[in-house]
C-alpha cells in the first residue's frame, strides 16, 4: 500500500459506525463524522448484529496406511485427523473434521456456541 493511501494513525483506534448506526449513537458521537472509539460504544443502543459465516480453505495431507486405507491431517489445526477406506472417502472426512474442530476450538475459547439454535 502506498505510504498516501495508508490511514492516518488515529484511525487505528476507532471504527467506522455505519449510516445506519449513526441515528442510534447519535447521543454518545464524539464526533459529527460518525466515528467512535470501540472503547466508547453503547452496544444496547446499536441494531442487533447480522450473523454470518466465513468459508476458510486449509490445506490438508492425505497419507497412505500400508494395511490399506488412508488418513488425513490438517497441519493447522493440531489434532485434526480422520481416516477412510479410498481417497475421496477421507477428503469429505477430513472436511467434517476440520469444520467440527473449527467450532470446538470457538466454543472452548469464548464459551459461546458457534452453531446458531435452531428458529421455529
Amino acid at each position: 500500500m502506498p505510504a498516501n493511501d495508508a490511514p492516518e494513525s488515529k484511525d487505528a483506534d476507532w471504527v467506522k459506525v455505519s449510516e445506519a448506526n449513526k441515528a442510534a449513537l447519535a447521543d454518545i458521537d464524539p464526533e459529527p463524522s460518525g466515528h467512535v472509539p470501540a472503547a466508547d460504544r453503547d452496544l444496547s443502543a446499536a441494531p442487533r448484529p447480522i450473523p454470518g459465516t466465513v468459508a476458510v480453505e486449509l490445506p490438508f495431507l492425505i497419507h497412505s496406511e500400508p494395511t490399506g486405507g488412508y488418513w488425513a491431517e490438517v497441519p493447522a489445526l493440531p489434532g485434526c485427523v480422520s481416516e477412510g477406506e479410498t481417497v475421496e472417502e477421507v477428503q469429505v472426512n477430513i472436511k467434517e473434521a476440520a469444520e467440527g474442530w473449527l467450532l470446538v476450538n470457538h466454543d472452548r475459547e469464548t464459551g459461546v456456541s458457534a452453531i446458531a439454535p435452531a428458529v421455529e
